[in-house]
């Protein structure tokens, strides 16, 4: 009965999309606003979503559901005048992610589910958060972000023993972070050991009288 319903859900996905795009290809389909097509990816994000409401072992259907949602999401984003690219792309990237999050919390054993779900989130919330930042700090945020992640897995390690792994990643990645954004001070700042410098070859010859 679950198998039956979804091979009706994806086979219904793939005639309803079929059918639009070749009416768009012979010209029949007049309909061209980014609403239409906001709509129409949602919908089918909305029939996988359906699939694993139906039968929560058929997860896979998290990802392809968020995945159209978050099409829909970002065409619909970029329809909307003076609304920045970086939104509509943070949204996706985010709906994407609450796929991986929901596979979790269905099944705590696919604990895997958690690494794609933080790197997700940290690439959708760093061009936000890096706004007025200097360029070269956003890899270090990249790489604090991704420690981050790795913490937070090993949090899971009290209940499950397997993650124990996950706390190696992070001091590494961690440093790295830090590293890279006093690195890139210092590329700003440089110039600040010149002029300290040149006050310490003036002052103590005064120093010395």
């Amino acid at each position: 009965m679950r198998k039956s319903i979804t091979r009706v859900t994806v086979g219904l996905l793939l005639i309803l999309g079929g059918t639009l795009f070749l009416l768009e290809n012979l010209g029949l389909l007049r309909v061209r606003g980014p609403w239409f097509w906001a709509l129409v990816f949602g919908a089918g994000g909305l029939l996988f979503l359906t699939i694993y409401v139906t039968d929560r072992q058929q997860w896979w259907a998290l990802i392809p559901a968020a995945s159209l949602i978050g099409v829909g999401l970002i065409i619909f984003l970029n329809s909307v005048p003076g609304m920045p690219d970086e939104v509509g792309a943070t949204f996706m990237l985010l709906c994407i992610s609450l796929a991986f999050l929901g596979i979790f919390l269905g099944d705590r054993n696919q604990w895997w589910a958690l690494v794609p779900a933080g790197v997700l989130i940290v690439i959708a919330i760093i061009p936000i958060a890096a706004l007025g930042l200097p360029g070269p700090v956003v890899p270090g945020l990249f790489f604090l972000g991704l420690g981050l992640v790795f913490a937070v897995l090993y949090l899971f390690s009290f209940s499950n023993p397997d993650l124990r792994w996950a706390k190696w990643p992070v001091i590494p990645l961690f440093l790295t972070g830090l590293l890279v954004i006093f690195a890139a001070q210092l590329l700003t700042w440089w110039p600040l050991l010149l002029v300290l410098l040149g006050l310490i070859l003036l002052v103590r010859p005064l120093l010395r009288r």
